[in-house]
């Protein structure tokens, strides 16, 4: 697939440059495979902005779902796997939906879907999907993003879970639902339990702060 003329990452300000390139990277592959996007945590929209904004110079048939709740890191969300988030009130910051619109302004192809994760569990608006992107941090919001968008990628599509390996409460979930037990970021090396259904039906990568979870065709 040629690389459309603005194919230029515009860096969010909390996003450092190695890890939007690799997520990126991870996008652009998924996208000639049926289906849509799906962001979880977009905060202000800035990744938001730029999955639409690939997606649209592709002039691919595509929405992004937008999922955020706008409440910024709620306490009662937390669990006892959120410890590295105890103090961090800079992080305990909210979405706004305000700067969300300013940065999707000019695109048509999006769905923001307004919440927590786990009101959609009973309606969940999502059907295939080739790459989800979860951005959420804490382990609760995780695991109910995973439930959202597991069984709705398609073959060779892809789930990123940035920060991965930095904040306790994302990393224990991944681990959980892939039952990972070894991870070295620095040499790449994942284990995975074999009687895990995900874990037989992803391929997992390892880098740059997060993990790539690409469904085998």
């Amino acid at each position: 697939m040629p690389k459309p003329s603005i194919w230029k990452w515009n860096y969010a300000e909390y996003l450092p440059a190695e890890r939007a390139d690799f997520i990126l990277w991870n996008f652009q592959n998924c996208m000639e495979l049926p289906g849509d996007v799906a962001e979880f945590g977009s905060f202000r929209g800035e990744t938001a902005r730029e999955l639409c904004k690939y997606a649209q110079a592709l002039n691919l048939d595509k929405t992004v779902h937008i999922f955020e709740s706008f409440m910024g890191l709620m306490s009662d969300q937390w669990t006892e796997h959120d410890q590295s988030y105890v103090g961090m009130k800079e992080f305990h910051r909210q979405g706004s939906m305000e700067a969300m619109n300013k940065n999707l302004e000019g695109f048509t192809n999006y769905q923001i879907h307004k919440g927590l994760f786990s009101e959609y569990l009973d309606c969940n608006p999502l059907s295939n999907l080739c790459f989800a992107l979860i951005d959420c941090d804490l382990y609760k919001s995780c695991i109910d993003a995973i439930k959202l968008c597991a069984d709705k990628i398609v073959p060779g599509g892809c789930i990123a879970f940035d920060d991965y390996g930095t904040w306790t409460g994302i990393t224990k979930a991944v681990d959980d639902t892939f039952k990972i037990r070894i991870h070295d970021e620095f040499d790449k090396k994942i284990g995975i339990a074999e009687d895990n259904h995900l874990g037989r039906i992803f391929d997992l990568t390892i880098g740059h702060g997060c993990i790539i979870a690409k469904k085998k065709t």
